[in-house]
């Protein structure tokens, strides 16, 4: 994966494991997934979020960031992705 090249600054403080958060990029040592903290980032200053997550540094945010827009996340699935069409419809 080119973003995680080792000309990256940031690679070591993003991981992506299949066993924390389905494999979803997180930031190392944490639950925090890249997304959420470029999400957050839309609406709230990042003073705001170390404030919630106080060991959260710059650089971690910084490279959450980087990370998400480099790689967008495609789609958010619905609540049972597995099925297509509601109970009712299926009549």
């Amino acid at each position: 994966m080119p973003f995680l090249s080792s000309e990256w600054k940031h690679e070591r403080l993003i991981s992506i494991d299949p066993g924390v958060m389905g494999g979803t990029p997180c930031i190392v040592g944490t639950r925090l997934t890249v997304y959420a903290v470029a999400a957050r980032l839309r609406t709230e200053a990042p003073n705001d979020l170390q404030a919630e997550y106080p060991n959260l540094t710059v650089d971690q945010i910084e490279a959450a960031v980087a990370y998400a827009a480099a790689h967008p996340f495609a789609e958010v699935p619905g609540s049972r992705p597995w099925r297509s069409k509601r109970s009712s419809d299926a009549a």
